[in-house]
């Protein structure tokens, strides 16, 4: 699909141009791996790994909200509250609705609404920008 767009030139070009940056610094620093570590830890599943940390693979392994999900309902069930339902089903509908609603406990839980990224973000990978 953004294989379709314009590409971005002047002001546009130099923002993302730093976003991209910020991203890769980010990398660099290890950020991913530790992501990937916490969510390894707070999942404690071992037939279920987020590998080799990059953004792409996260985009991968999140990719479908049933882990983002799952990490909602330990920290739910840790203050002894249910957690909630999802599904596994793969189509985009299904997808995009678990990534709501782990956006949804996440602001409940107190992360500020502008803290939070775009379900679509997760869902079309465009995390970066």
């Amino acid at each position: 699909m953004s294989s379709h767009r314009a590409t971005k030139s002047g002001l546009g070009a130099d923002i993302e141009k730093k976003q991209e940056q910020k991203w890769d610094d980010m990398e660099d620093e290890g950020v991913p791996q530790a992501v990937c570590d916490w969510i390894n830890a707070v999942l404690d599943d071992p037939n279920d790994v987020c590998e080799d940390a990059g953004w792409q693979t996260i985009h991968r392994f999140l990719k479908d909200g049933s882990r983002l999900c799952r990490v909602a309902n330990v920290l739910l069930e840790s203050e002894g509250q249910p957690g909630i339902k999802f599904s596994r089903n793969q189509s985009a509908f299904f997808c995009m609705d678990n990534i709501g609603k782990f956006l949804k406990v996440a602001e409940n839980y107190g992360v500020k609404r502008n803290d939070l990224f775009q379900v679509r973000r997760v869902h079309e990978n465009h995390l970066h920008t």
